[in-house]
C-alpha cells in the first residue's frame, strides 16, 4: 500500500492527545454526578456512577476516533497495487510529414527532421513524404541512423509523381498512428515557401504541428488554421516536443492509475457507517 499525501497522517496526533487526555480525567475520578444525585448515592459509588453516566451521555471515545482515524487515512488517498496495468504496447509515437512540392530546400527540412529526433530520440517516428500522392518512407522506428539514411536520399526528384498534396499526406500519417494503436501521437508537417492554393482539409484527428523551414509564417497562419495546427518555424521545435511529452505523461499516468486501487472511497464509506451508528445509538439511548 502506498499514500499520496504520508504528511496527513499527522493529523492524528490531535486524536492520540485527546485520547490521552479523557482517559487521563476518567482516571482522576474528577467526574461529578449531575444535579443533586450526590445527596442520595453512597459516596463510595459517586465517582463509578458519574463515569457512567457520562459514558451514557456523550459519544463512545473509540467510535469518534475512529471515524478520526478513517477520514484522516482517506486524506491521505492510499491505494494498493493490482498488478494489472493497462497495456499500452505502443505509447508513443510521432508522424514527420516532408513536402517535396515545397519551395524550401531539402538540407532546411532535413534540418528540422533531425531536431526533432533529437528532442525525442525515446518516440518511435515515422517519415510520411508529400508530393500529389503519399508515400511512406521510413515506418515507425527509434533507429537514427536508419532514418538518417533514408532522409538523405529523399528528393523530389527521385519520387514517381510530382505535385503538392499536404493533407493527403497528414491523413496518411494519422492513419499511421491509428493502426499502430498510439495512444499519444503527433503528426509534424515541415514546409516552406508559399501555402498550397487549395486543398481538401478534414478536421484532424490526431495534434498537428506546422513547421515552417524558409518562408513568412504570416503566410501560413490561414493555412495553419484550417488544419488545426501549431504554428512554428524551424528555431521553434522545442514546444513541439514538449506537447508531445506532456501526452505521453498523461498516458503513463493513466497506465499507473489503472494498475493501482484506490481506497479512499471504501475509507469514507466506513467513516460514514460509524457516523450514522453514531446517531443510531443516541437514538436508541
Amino acid at each position: 500500500m502506498s499514500l499520496a499525501a504520508p504528511w496527513t497522517l499527522w493529523l492524528l496526533l490531535p486524536a492520540l492527545g485527546a485520547w490521552i487526555w479523557l482517559k487521563a480525567g476518567s482516571r482522576s475520578g474528577v467526574a461529578r454526578l449531575p444535579g443533586d444525585w450526590n445527596r442520595v448515592i453512597e459516596p463510595a459509588l459517586q465517582p463509578f456512577m458519574a463515569r457512567y453516566t457520562l459514558a451514557e451521555s456523550r459519544p463512545p471515545i473509540w467510535l469518534m476516533l475512529s471515524i478520526w482515524a478513517l477520514l484522516v487515512l482517506a486524506l491521505a488517498q492510499p491505494s494498493i497495487d493490482t498488478g494489472v496495468a493497462t497495456d499500452y504496447a505502443n505509447l508513443a509515437g510521432r508522424v514527420i510529414v516532408l513536402d517535396l512540392g515545397a519551395e524550401a530546400d531539402m538540407h532546411s527540412q532535413r534540418l528540422a527532421v533531425i531536431r526533432l529526433i533529437e528532442d525525442a530520440p525515446e518516440v518511435p517516428t515515422a517519415i510520411v513524404v508529400a508530393t500529389s500522392e503519399s508515400f511512406e518512407a521510413v515506418p515507425m522506428t527509434t533507429d537514427r541512423v536508419h532514418m538518417e539514411r533514408y532522409l538523405q536520399a529523399i528528393e523530389a526528384d527521385v519520387m514517381p509523381v510530382g505535385g503538392r498534396f499536404i493533407e493527403l499526406a497528414a491523413a496518411h500519417g494519422e492513419a499511421l498512428l491509428t493502426r499502430a494503436e498510439i495512444i499519444a501521437g503527433q503528426v509534424v508537417m515541415i514546409s516552406g515557401g508559399t501555402p498550397p492554393e487549395r486543398e481538401t482539409v478534414r478536421p484532424p484527428q490526431w495534434p498537428r504541428a506546422l513547421v515552417i523551414a524558409g518562408g513568412n509564417l504570416q503566410q501560413w497562419r490561414t493555412y495553419a488554421k484550417q488544419t488545426h495546427a501549431r504554428l512554428t518555424d524551424i528555431d521553434g521545435l522545442a514546444p513541439l516536443s514538449h506537447d508531445l511529452n506532456r501526452d505521453i505523461a498523461w498516458a503513463s499516468r493513466q497506465s499507473d492509475r489503472s494498475a493501482r486501487r484506490d481506497l479512499m472511497p471504501w475509507l469514507i464509506g466506513a467513516a460514514l457507517v460509524l457516523w450514522l451508528g453514531l446517531f443510531r445509538r443516541r437514538r436508541m439511548s
